[in-house]
């Protein structure tokens, strides 16, 4: 009988380590760039991070994320803080869900932040759990991206056109119901 718990327990620990591994192929994974779309990896001007605060929260309740650009060049970059969340990749240990924030309507200037080297811009959002995605308790992972795709302008050639990916991080959701933890 403790023999069969413990292949079990080997069992879950093999499946949650398959899962993680999985996990970080998935998101590793990048869009294909559309075209005119400038892709920019690590060695970009610009490095996005992302911070779950509280990575234990109750099924339908919110996430609360702090998001931070840096501006990693030796000039200055031009950015849309409407584009931190541009894409948002969630993964369970069976299935993967994203989304896609477009930005539309005119830009105008008051739009755009312009971060010196070394500068950051730091956003706080609350991101609610309420979609079917997230139903069941579990282990959950997150990577977003910040899109800008308008293309610089003569007035503004420090306008940072493309994508930055993010790091991923986990969090759990937990059945709260009926005061369990």
């Amino acid at each position: 009988m403790n023999s069969s718990r413990n292949d079990a327990g080997h069992r879950k620990g093999l499946a949650l380590a398959l899962f993680l591994a999985s996990l970080h192929l998935v998101l590793a994974v990048q869009v294909p760039a559309q075209r005119g779309e400038v892709t920019k990896g690590p060695a970009g001007p610009l490095q996005l991070r992302l911070i779950v605060s509280e990575p234990k929260t109750c099924l339908l309740d919110h996430l609360t994320l702090a998001v931070e650009l840096r501006n990693i060049a030796e000039r200055n970059i031009s950015v849309d803080p409407r584009g931190l969340l541009y894409q948002m990749t969630f993964a369970s240990k069976t299935a993967v869900k994203g989304s896609t924030h477009d930005i539309f309507g005119d830009r105008t200037p008051e739009h755009f932040v312009v971060l010196r080297p070394g500068e950051s811009l730091r956003k706080n959002f609350a991101y609610p759990l309420n979609d079917p995605f997230f139903e069941a308790a579990g282990v959950y992972s997150l990577a977003i991206k910040y899109g800008q795709f308008s293309a610089p302008s003569k007035d503004d050639a420090s306008l940072y056109k493309g994508s930055v990916m993010s790091n991923s991080v986990l969090f759990e959701l937990r059945d709260c119901s009926d005061g369990k933890q």
